[in-house]
């Protein structure tokens, strides 16, 4: 989905967030456009050129965060697995990374959390919980992680288990450090408008301008969450000056000032910054933390986060539920829906609009029952009053697991003759031997094919071994613990210009996965 936004200057920086904080456990067997700040004649035009990328018969599944949070998880076999702690949110999507699950203890009294991938569970509306292909036994084994310090996740042990499934989610269509050295152009113009275009696990921020030829261009600055949490954003008809090349058939800025101020996107050595343990910000805020905070709308708080509303299909926050300071002392309390990226969460976690208070105060009212709202249809006037249409809620972050599964058992993206089979078939043999790290999900094909993967640390730092698809992989027993010795014998291949290695076998002590059978996968035979 692709619309025009604008971005106001001087927001305020007071009320902070608290970052994730929290002991978590990571299990890993598995937007849209801000508010525009403009007339209502220019919203008006903005609504009515609009049209919904969904059948408007799209069924969506709404719940508050209060039924989200403390919600039952079930297991393989019916046992109950623990509860939702609570939801992992980019807070430049909007989508639900991972679920923290908590078991154990009394009262919430010494219990154990553990963090799952969203795209994993599954909820019914009809029992009101949600459940996850996991046994009970296999949640208690799971490794617990005690992050130092929330507010800088690159330097907690946590993000020091899942580099390379969070954080590569941003690389695939950024280029690598070299390519600041390479082919680079300079670009400037008067930016017409500001695109964010989901792709993958990720959303990129595109400023569209004429260059100095009048040629049009769209390039690429970086992902949302980064781009729109600094204090210097992109606004239309502002001036633009950047360097770019070219990158998987997109202009990649490697450089970019606006209106004469910089916008920070790589370091010296051409990393680019928002995967730099040197100058990272979150990408991530707990449901829990945004409940309650204040809205902040030119330096003045306008009011605050009541709720959340989750699809859960999709695991996507559909709106925060805003409660206007038009009320005294909190009586009468009229709970307001507004999309997601009407909303702006900065990189200190500051939660500001650029929207006036006139138009939260009147968005649509939260119906007290969610079911009401269960199509597209139903929800596009919510968005319209922003001048937005309705974000995809048919495709979640990891593009539906349940479909994705589906269609990786039909045999269409992992069959014997699919060109990802071939591609690893073909590949060079690799042995690899090291320290067993974490269990994971990446994404190949530029994120259309989802795999099984695991870490290791080897003598030549970490490396991610491709296992197979999710749901063959799930079948087949391979318990390993954080430290144990293991073996990999594979293959390896370039995939979409990223080197990938493919496991052949797996081997620990006495026990041998066996995976492929020469060129022929396992799950095949």
């Amino acid at each position: 989905m692709n619309t025009e936004i604008k971005t106001i200057r001087n927001r305020p920086l007071n009320n902070p967030i608290t970052v994730i904080g929290a002991t978590l456990a990571l299990t890993l067997s598995a937007g849209s456009a801000l508010a525009l700040n403009a007339g209502p004649d220019h919203k008006k035009a903005q609504s009515e050129r609009m049209h919904s990328e969904h059948n408007s018969d799209t069924w969506l599944t709404l719940i508050r965060s209060d039924q989200a949070l403390g919600a039952p998880v079930i297991g393989l076999h019916d046992e109950e697995i623990g509860s939702i702690d609570d939801l992992i949110i980019d807070r430049g999507t909007g989508r639900v990374a991972f679920a923290v699950i908590g078991y154990g203890g009394i009262l919430d009294i010494g219990e154990n959390l553990f963090a799952a991938q969203y795209g994993k569970l599954d909820y019914s509306p009809t029992d009101e919980q949600f459940s996850i292909r996991m046994t009970k036994e296999q949640a208690e084994r799971q490794i617990e992680f005690l992050p130092e310090n929330w507010d800088d996740l690159s330097n907690s042990s946590w993000m020091d288990e899942i580099t390379g499934i969070v954080d590569g989610w941003d690389l695939d269509g950024y280029g690598d450090q070299d390519l600041a050295s390479s082919n680079t152009m300079e670009l400037k113009g008067t930016v017409k408008e500001i695109k964010r275009h989901e792709r993958g696990n990720s959303e990129d921020v595109i400023v569209c301008f004429d260059d100095e030829d009048g040629k049009s261009r769209e390039v690429v600055l970086g992902p949302s969450w980064y781009i729109m949490g600094m204090e210097n954003t992109p606004a239309v008809d502002e001036r633009v000056e950047l360097v770019a090349a070219e990158h998987n058939d997109r202009l990649i800025a490697t450089e970019a000032r606006i209106s004469g101020q910089e916008i920070k996107l790589r370091d010296q050595e051409g990393r680019v910054y928002w995967n730099s343990t040197k100058h990272q910000s979150p990408r991530y805020v707990l449901l829990s933390e945004l409940v309650g905070q204040n809205v902040e709308i030119g330096g003045s708080t306008s009011g605050e986060i009541q709720n959340t509303v989750l699809e859960t299909t999709s695991g996507r926050v559909a709106f925060f539920g805003f409660d206007p300071n038009d009320n005294f002392l909190g009586l009468g309390d009229e709970v307001r829906l507004v999309p997601w990226s009407a909303m702006n969460i900065a990189a200190d976690m500051t939660v500001w609009s650029e929207s006036s208070e006139d138009e939260l105060g009147n968005a649509e009212l939260m119906p007290e029952d969610l079911s009401t709202m269960r199509t597209v249809k139903s929800i596009e006037n919510a968005y319209h009053r922003f001048g937005m249409s309705v974000p995809s809620f048919n495709s979640d972050s990891s593009e539906n697991y349940r479909t994705r599964l589906k269609t990786e058992q039909s045999g269409n993206a992992w069959s014997k003759d699919s060109s990802l089979v071939e591609d690893f078939a073909n590949g060079k043999s690799v042995r690899l031997s090291g320290e067993f790290l974490s269990m994971g999900t990446t994404t190949l094909r530029n994120g259309s094919i989802t795999a099984s993967a695991m870490w290791l640390k080897t003598s030549e730092g970490k490396q991610q071994v491709i296992l197979g698809p999710n749901w063959f992989v799930d079948r087949q027993g391979l318990e390993l613990n954080k430290g144990d010795r293991v073996t990999v014998q594979g293959r390896t291949t370039t995939i979409d210009g990223e080197r990938y290695t493919a496991a052949w076998n797996v081997n620990h002590d006495t026990n041998t996965w066996a995976l492929w059978n020469n060129k022929t996968p396992a799950w095949v035979d």
